[in-house]
């Protein structure tokens, strides 16, 4: 069972979308068109959704108290996989963002 609030359905209807996919994919997803997500890379896309933001290796740190060089690595790797989208500032990568996904598209 999947809970929703009205006001994240009205307004964020992406991000309701999304974490559907993300419950519906392991029985849906073709093996061959998949795309292989890590356990810990799924905790870290429920975390971008939860916080309806850009994410940041800190806020991955922080929550799952992890070292940063690892936050980074499980955010580098969604950003290869296509999932998160690397937002690059004067020193680099600072943030990532959700991409968002269409429903034809599976992983």
């Amino acid at each position: 069972m999947i809970h929703f609030s009205v006001d994240d359905l009205q307004h964020r209807p992406e991000v309701c979308r999304m974490l559907l996919q993300l419950v519906m994919a392991p029985h849906l997803a073709r093996k061959s068109a998949s795309v292989d997500i890590l356990s810990e890379e799924k905790e870290v896309l429920r975390l971008a959704w939860r916080l309806g933001r850009a994410i940041r290796p800190k806020d991955v740190t922080m929550h799952f108290r992890i070292n940063f060089r690892t936050a980074r690595r499980l955010l580098h790797s969604l950003s290869e996989k296509g999932l998160l989208k690397p937002m690059i500032g004067k020193r680099g990568v600072r943030h990532y963002e959700l991409r968002p996904m269409h429903p034809e598209q599976k992983w």
